[in-house]
């Protein structure tokens, strides 16, 4: 969720917390009857979320326009960072802890001259460690995430 409302107040132009990105995920279902997307679990906690094509419905349903993909397509991650957009990268599990030790949500905000500038709200792995928060990657260990760990990105435009 901090991903997300990172996203959608820097896109929107308007603060967005955490709880209302909760709140819209666990009340998609009632704005939308007859909706297949089921965005939280039993515990109505929200995990169910981590569907990652069901999150960018959500995204959508908030006016902005989502692309889903299983890679790392540079020059689409290119095209929506000039365009102005940001881009919802959901890094998978055994990354050497340098973002999680699970499934995370990080945000590629802005290309920079040696690779991308990362957003990442600070988990139980890197709590201690505010590097972690604002990191430069290159294209290549951004795509390796896709390629060894399953990685997804939810690309977000106007």
């Amino acid at each position: 969720a901090y991903s997300t409302a990172c996203v959608l107040s820097t896109m929107l132009g308007k603060y967005i917390n955490v709880p209302e990105v909760s709140i819209a995920i666990n009340t998609y279902e009632l704005r939308n009857p007859g909706s297949d997307l089921v965005l939280c679990n039993s515990d109505g906690d929200g995990a169910g979320a981590f569907k990652h094509t069901d999150l960018a419905s959500v995204i959508r349903e908030a006016g902005l326009h989502t692309e889903v993909s299983d890679v790392f397509d540079r020059e689409k991650v290119d095209k929506c960072l000039n365009d102005g957009g940001m881009i919802i990268y959901v890094v998978g599990s055994n990354y050497g802890g340098r973002y999680t030790y699970g499934s995370h949500y990080i945000v590629i905000r802005e290309k920079t001259e040696t690779g991308y500038l990362v957003y990442s709200s600070t988990n139980w792995s890197n709590s201690y460690n505010d590097d972690y928060c604002n990191t430069e990657n290159t294209a290549e260990e951004l795509s390796n995430l896709a390629v060894s760990h399953g990685a997804q990105m939810i690309l977000v435009n106007y």
